[in-house]
This record gives structure tokens, sequence and C-alpha cells, in this order.
């Protein structure tokens, strides 16, 4: 059997991974949203554009396009985030129904305890 001290580093070792792995999902995400911003604010000067004269119905549709693009992104980066985290779990062995349908993130590993 694993001593203590092994165990401990185990969940140890297994806490980092999740945190890396929290922070990069995250970072996804964040960019989605960004790119949402952008193409909202792209059609908002394309639909400025076009009903000054300076713009044309297609400068209008491509940014239409853009921000769809961009939704999807966001939604994506979603999914991925949440098959990363079930994927975690079942890695670390806290998978279980519950996990996956509480809609929180797991951010306290229990580590064995000294006797």
């Amino acid at each position: 059997m694993f001593s203590l001290i092994h165990k401990a580093r185990i969940w140890i070792s297994l806490a980092l991974v999740a945190g890396c792995w929290q922070r990069s999902t995250t970072i996804g995400q964040h960019q989605a949203i960004a790119e949402i911003a952008a193409a909202q604010e792209e059609l908002r000067l394309a639909r400025i554009r076009l009903d000054t004269g300076l713009g044309i119905n297609i400068d209008v549709l491509n940014a239409q396009r853009d921000l769809t693009q961009a939704n999807l992104n966001k939604a994506q980066a979603i999914a991925e985030f949440n098959m990363s985290q079930a994927q975690l779990l079942h890695d670390i062995g806290l998978i279980s129904p519950l996990n996956l349908t509480s809609g929180r993130l797991i951010t306290n590993i229990n580590l064995p305890r000294a006797k």
C-alpha cells in the first residue's frame, strides 16, 4: 500500500493539475467574450456607416456573420470547458453524477488526514 506521505503527494499533484487546467479553460472563455464585444462594436459601426451612406449592406452582413461566429466560438469554449471538467474529474477519480450536474467547480480537494 501507499504511505500517507505518498498519497498526500499524489493529491497535491492532482490539485496543481486541476488549478492549471481551470486557468487554461477559463482563458478560452474570456477570449470568446472579448471576440463577441469586438464583433458587436464592428456591427454597430457598420450600421452607422450604412445609415450615413459611407458603407454598403455587405459590410453589415459581414459584421453580422462575424458576431454569429463569435457567439458560436463562445458556445464551443463553454462546451469544451464542461467536457474538460468532466474528464478531469474522471481522471482523478472524483466523477459522479453529482459532480457533473452540480453546476459548480471542484475547488477544494480533501487530502487524507494523518492518524
